[in-house]
């Protein structure tokens, strides 16, 4: 005695996950006298829990000082955090916005993973899902100039301006 019956138990969600103990009683008939058995452990498992992204890896380009991507779902409803593998690159989350910030010194073709975790819970099990940022590389728009000069004169020296990487230049004429 002391138990709940087992017909309250409507659904597969109506016990958290725990250990329990079944027993039954039976009743006395015409025959045979009442019984009740021994007392039987069962468990119901954590549930696995789910984190969705909005999307798995995402580009940015270099110079770009953060990305944000949203998590979608929470299957679990655990406390989020987030986590990254780069150690300049810093990364929070507000609500279901994750943001990766401290991206604007990072060199092109970085690559930062960021783990959004879902802590455990009652029913869930704790999960995880990694979002993978790649740094790629910035255009620069150059423009040269070239002032004329006289045949036999002393020849111009072409300038280029827009070369924010301070890539090699190397001049031709058509």
């Amino acid at each position: 005695s002391g138990g709940t019956a087992w017909s309250n138990v409507t659904s597969a969600t109506s016990l958290n996950a725990g250990t329990y103990y079944m027993y039954a009683t039976v009743g006395a008939t015409a025959d045979y006298k009442a019984a009740t058995t021994a007392a039987v452990a069962f468990t119901i498992a954590k549930a696995n829990g789910k984190v969705t992204l909005s999307a798995t890896t995402g580009t940015t380009t270099y110079g770009t000082a953060s990305k944000t991507f949203t998590v979608n779902g929470n299957t679990g409803g655990g406390q989020l955090t987030v986590s990254d593998d780069n150690s300049t690159a810093t990364s929070s989350i507000s609500g279901t916005t994750v943001t990766i910030g401290s991206l604007g010194s990072l060199n092109a073709a970085t690559k930062v993973v960021v783990t959004v975790k879902s802590a455990a819970t009652t029913n869930y099990k704790e999960a995880t899902a990694t979002y993978t940022l790649t740094i790629n590389k910035a255009s620069i728009t150059p423009t040269v100039t070239m002032a004329g000069y006289t045949f036999a004169g002393t020849k111009s020296t072409p300038s280029i301006s827009g070369n924010k990487g301070n890539g090699t230049v190397t001049y031709y004429y058509s």
